[in-house]
């Protein structure tokens, strides 16, 4: 570990004469015995904030989070960048298992995979996480969520005014996965574009059992999957879309590749290459656009 808080840690990149600094480089370390993880915490009282500062080349074989492992306390991320980090589990950028909120905010992330989910982002527990003015690019996952992996129970995850592009995950999402009660909001021109669920559901998004989606606006183009090109909503999950547009997605359907596209979004149990769903569900949509 590079840096393990227990207190409070603040980082800022930059110093008091305005001259730019702050830049954590894990130097691409891949020995076993080297864990070069970024930032690590574990401590219910403690409180990471990260303003201003580049994480680059961090990696965590054995363990949850490339860059930034926080399994207990307060973490907050904002103007930072954070690029070629890799976890051997889940989150290769940021890892967040904590009871606080995990809020980033102008921010990029690039180039990030791990072999568990969450390409770049991995939140669990029963907190909320919100992204803002952010993007996520070319992040890749091996398991569910190539761009964000939401498995909170009970909470929010809150994507404002932030892009996905080009990441890719083999399970389900290719640039969001959210699993069990939570409830993901996508709004203020939030841009889901090129993303891939490689061989399961839900390019852009995929909402399991229970879950709940409201897309308020903004754009997924250009995702693909075996089944929900663009969104797909599982047994039991809610969705209502208030506006914005699923363009030029794509479903590639079983063996066959057969590229099925324009689903009928009132329908259940469709194959779409725009939303899909399994029979029970509730799905409402006004001032949309399915392309």
């Amino acid at each position: 570990k590079i840096i393990e808080n227990i207190g409070s840690l603040k980082l800022y990149g930059s110093y008091p004469d305005g001259n730019e600094g702050g830049v954590i480089d894990g130097y691409n370390a891949t020995s076993t015995l080297i864990h070069n993880l970024g930032i690590f915490q574990d401590n219910a009282n403690s409180s990471i904030y990260i303003d201003g500062v580049t994480i680059q080349n961090c990696n965590y074989n054995g363990g949850h989070g490339g860059a930034i492992s926080n399994t207990n306390g307060l973490l907050e991320i904002r103007n930072s960048v954070i690029t070629d980090c890799t976890s051997s589990q889940c989150g290769a950028a940021v890892y967040s298992s904590a009871t606080n909120a995990l809020i980033v905010d102008n921010t990029t992330i690039q180039r990030c995979s791990s072999t568990g989910n969450g390409g770049a982002i991995c939140k669990l527990a029963k907190s909320n996480f919100t992204i803002s003015n952010s993007l996520i690019e070319d992040c890749s996952s091996k398991a569910a969520g190539g761009g964000i992996f939401f498995g909170s129970v009970n909470a929010t995850l809150q994507v404002s005014n932030t892009t996905i592009r080009n990441c890719q995950g083999k399970g389900y999402g290719g640039g969001i996965n959210s699993v069990g009660l939570g409830t993901v909001i996508f709004k203020d021109n939030s841009t889901i574009d090129n993303c891939v669920a490689l061989n399961q559901w839900g390019g852009g998004i995929y909402i399991g059992s229970s879950g709940k989606l409201t897309m308020e606006n903004g754009l997924i183009n250009e995702c693909i999957a075996n089944t929900g090109g663009g969104i797909f909503v599982n047994t039991g999950a809610e969705f209502t879309m208030n506006g914005g547009t699923i363009s030029y997605c794509y479903a590639v359907k079983d063996k066959d590749k057969t590229y099925v596209k324009d689903g009928d979004p009132a329908g259940t149990g469709f194959v779409g290459g725009g939303a899909s769903s399994e029979l029970e569900y509730l799905m409402d949509a006004d001032n949309v656009t399915l392309d």
